[in-house]
């Protein structure tokens, strides 16, 4: 928690409390959560990795495909 509340300048997951857990309190109260703090932060790659599962998907049922159809498939 440190290091999110740290990196993002964030405090608390939906409202933000009136006092910091691990920053220096004579700067002020924190101004926005974590979650939205993260969700502006990851924003821009959030399509990226939406791609890159939609692909994994496929890729995985394919091979769940072949793999169901080597075993259906025995030579006798």
């Amino acid at each position: 928690m440190k290091s999110v509340e740290t990196e993002f300048k964030c405090q608390g997951l939906c409202q933000p409390s009136n006092w910091w857990w691990y920053g220096d309190i004579t700067t002020g109260a924190p101004t926005e959560g974590c979650m939205i703090a993260m969700k502006h932060k990851f924003s821009g790659s959030a399509g990226i990795a939406a791609i890159v599962m939609v692909i994994a998907i496929i890729v995985s049922f394919c091979l769940l495909a072949c793999t169901c159809g080597q075993i259906c498939n025995k030579k006798e």
